[in-house]
C-alpha cells in the first residue's frame, strides 16, 4: 500500500513540476519573422550590459544568436544587438557589438532561443569587417 501511494505521488508531482530545460521548438533558421536590425548607438552601447551568448554565427547578412536564460516562457523577453558606432582602423576593420537581453520573468525553467539580426546597417565601405560580440568568446568575420 505504501509503495502504491509513493508511485502515485511521484506521478502526480511529475505533472506539476516546473520544466527545467525547455528548448524553443521554433528555432528553424528558415523562419525570418524575428529578424531585427542591429542598432547603431554609441551612448546606448556604453550604458547597457551584454548578455551571454551560447552560439553565434553569420550567414549572408544575418547574425544568428542562440542564447539561454531562466524564465517562464520567454514571451516577454526583449532582446537586441547594439553596435558601438565606432570602427577600429585595422585590416580588416573591427566593430564592437553587445547582445542585450531584458528578462523580467521569475520562473525556474531554463529556456533556449534563437534570434536573427540583420547586419546590413553596419555594411559600408569598411566591408568586410571583424565583429567582436561582447558575451561571446570568438570574433566573427562579416564578409
Amino acid at each position: 500500500m505504501i509503495l502504491r501511494t509513493v508511485i502515485l505521488l511521484g506521478i502526480l508531482l511529475s505533472f506539476f513540476s516546473c520544466e527545467d530545460n525547455k528548448v524553443d521548438d521554433n528555432m528553424s533558421p528558415e523562419e525570418d519573422e524575428n529578424l531585427s536590425e542591429v542598432l547603431i548607438d554609441e551612448e546606448l552601447y556604453q550604458n547597457v550590459f551584454a548578455s551571454k551568448v551560447d552560439s553565434a554565427y553569420i550567414i549572408d547578412d544575418t547574425l544568428h544568436l542562440i542564447f539561454s536564460n531562466s524564465g517562464c516562457s520567454g514571451d516577454s523577453w526583449v532582446f537586441y544587438v547594439v553596435d558601438a558606432g565606432l570602427i577600429m582602423e585595422s585590416y580588416p576593420p573591427q566593430r564592437s557589438l553587445k547582445f542585450v537581453l531584458e528578462n523580467s520573468e521569475q520562473c525556474e525553467a531554463y529556456i533556449t532561443r534563437e534570434t536573427k539580426i540583420d547586419l546590413k546597417p553596419i555594411k559600408d565601405e569598411t566591408f568586410p569587417v571583424v565583429l567582436h560580440l561582447d558575451g561571446w568568446n570568438k570574433s566573427l568575420m562579416y564578409e
